[in-house]
Order: structure tokens, then C-alpha cells, then sequence
């Protein structure tokens, strides 16, 4: 299980609890961020330094490769979106189009229970309590991409995407990315960190829409409090975070270790 302190919002006030003023609305209203745009880059390999990057007030250009492929949102609530369609081999999901949310505190990729269901049977999953799929380690090089179709455009998962290994009692084990949750919302997708994962995620909260494009491992080392100008980064080290001054920019960016670079 993921450990943290708890879940910072940046989504639309429509959502804020009590008519609280977002941290992320409240930066822009301050003009302490040059743009109205946060980014994600997530690591999906444990044994990489770098877990990760949040930049707040811009796109770090080198973490993903290609065109971005942005979508309006539909509402402004979470960072929701027309999804044109999910296609699994022979099998095609959403044909008529559904919602999709960006989300990167859900871990998985998050749908209607009867389809998740659908595509976890074309990959020979194992359904385990609390809804979560297994598949043999041993197959993953055998096992079909997944193409989600945005803005008419196909984003493709592969296997070693979507299928996460993790150690239970001694031995690794392999879980599917795809897990059952009916919202009340019908035909509602949530693409979490194994989709963001895949593709950095840009949210603009200026021209209402969410960017994806294909994510690259950066290609520079990182020492715990180096500074690499106009950003901030945050590392920490033996638990206690050390913090660079902010950028004269407006440019944020935090950055997490996963293991501790000596």
C-alpha cells in the first residue's frame, strides 16, 4: 500500500469541501505562478531515483517525447473528459464515448465493474478479494496492448504498463492495472498512475483541458539538493526534506527520491 500523509486537491472549487479556495486557485489568484498549468511525471519503475515530478506553473519538456494531445474537459468539477473508446484485442469498450477523470491519486486504472471485468478475462486474470486481478508473471511478454482512444487519438499501454509486480510474503506477484468501481456515475473511467505513468500528464486550468504525451526517463542524474534553474525541487534525504529557495519564475517543481542517492 501506498504510504502518505494525506490527498492535496487541485482540482475546480466546485469540489472543495466548505467553499474553501483550492491551493492551486489560490496561487494563480496570488500571481505566484506564471501559468495556470501543473504537470506530472511518475515513474513506474521502483528501482529509478527519480519517483517522480510535480511542477507547478509549467511543462517540464523533458519528460515526455512527441506532441501533446490535449482535451477540453467537459465540466469543470474534477479533470473530466469525453474518452472516444477502449479496445482490447477483439474487444471494444465505450463504443458511444464516456467519461474519463485524470487522477493521479488513484493508483490504478478504475472502471465499471462488468467491463474492467470484461478486459481482465481477455488477459486470463484471477479475480482476488478487494477486486484486484492477478495474471502469471510468466506471461506478460504474451499478454495484449490496450489502446484508449482521446480526442481521437490512440494511447497505447503495453503489457509491462499496466501489469504491476509486487512482493506479497516472500514471492512477486502480478497485478493486473485494472480494478471494478461503479460510481455513480455511469460508464465513468478514472485513469490513474499506471495510465499517467505511461504518459505525462498536463493540467490547464487556464484553457480548461488536460495534455497527455508520451512520458521519457530523464537523462540526467540528480543529487539530493541540486537546483536545476527556474525550478524548485524537493528531495528527501534520511526523511528530512531539505528545500531549495523558489525560483524567481514562478516556476515549481518537486521532485521525490525513491531510494537514497549517496
Amino acid at each position: 500500500m501506498a504510504k502518505f500523509d494525506g490527498i492535496l486537491g487541485m482540482a475546480y472549487p466546485s469540489l472543495a469541501v466548505g467553499g474553501v479556495t483550492p491551493v492551486f486557485v489560490n496561487m494563480i489568484k496570488q500571481g505566484v505562478v506564471d501559468s495556470p498549468v501543473f504537470s506530472f511525471y511518475l515513474s513506474r519503475n521502483i528501482t529509478n531515483v527519480l519517483g517522480g515530478e510535480l511542477m507547478i506553473g509549467g511543462i517540464d519538456d523533458k519528460y515526455y517525447t512527441g506532441e501533446i494531445n490535449y482535451v477540453n474537459l467537459t465540466e469543470k468539477s474534477y479533470w473530466l473528459f469525453k474518452m472516444d473508446n477502449l479496445t482490447i484485442s477483439d474487444l471494444s469498450i465505450c463504443t458511444d464515448g464516456c467519461q474519463a477523470i485524470a487522477d493521479t491519486g488513484t493508483s490504478m486504472i478504475a472502471g465499471p465493474t462488468d467491463e474492467v471485468k470484461q478486459i481482465n478475462q481477455k488477459l486470463g486474470a484471477t479475480h482476488l478479494p478487494g477486486g484486484i486481478y492477478t495474471v502469471s508473471c510468466d506471461v506478460i511478454n504474451n499478454l495484449p496492448s490496450i489502446d484508449f482512444v482521446i480526442n481521437g487519438k490512440h494511447m497505447t499501454l503495453e503489457p509491462t504498463d499496466y501489469i504491476m509486480k509486487v512482493s506479497k510474503l516472500g514471492s512477486e506477484i502480478c497485478l493486473t492495472g485494472f480494478i471494478g468501481m461503479d460510481l455513480p456515475r455511469k460508464k465513468l473511467w478514472i485513469l490513474g498512475d499506471v495510465f499517467i505513468g505511461k504518459f505525462y500528464t498536463i493540467f490547464d486550468m487556464g484553457k480548461n483541458r488536460v495534455g497527455f504525451a508520451k512520458a521519457v526517463k530523464p537523462d540526467f542524474s540528480y543529487h539530493h539538493t541540486k537546483v536545476y534553474s527556474p525550478m524548485l525541487r524537493l528531495f528527501p534525504a534520511q526523511s528530512i526534506p531539505k528545500v531549495a529557495p523558489k525560483s524567481p519564475n514562478g516556476v515549481f517543481a518537486f521532485s521525490k527520491l525513491l531510494h537514497d542517492a549517496n
